[in-house]
């Protein structure tokens, strides 16, 4: 079985795995960063390191809103249609 390295090494670390769990169940849903915090019990730089590493994986789409003048980023998993 080959299994795609990216895959590997966000598994060896549990915090991106949970943040990963998270957005993967869920698809096509954004969740904010504090949502994620919430979500995962992990704490706001944990979650912090962990979106630095998934953003960039395939899939990932990032929302940016600004409600009351602040940026909010949302994250999600958007399957193949």
């Amino acid at each position: 079985m080959d299994i795609d390295e990216s895959f590997l090494d966000l598994v060896r670390v549990g915090h991106r795995a949970r943040i990963w769990s998270l957005l993967r169940l869920h698809p096509g849903r954004f969740f904010s960063f504090d949502e994620i915090c919430e979500l995962t019990d992990l704490k706001p730089n944990t979650v912090r390191q962990g979106i630095n590493f998934i953003k960039v994986m395939p899939r990932i789409k990032i929302e940016i809103e600004y409600v009351d003048g602040n940026k909010i980023m949302k994250y999600a998993f958007i399957p193949l249609v």
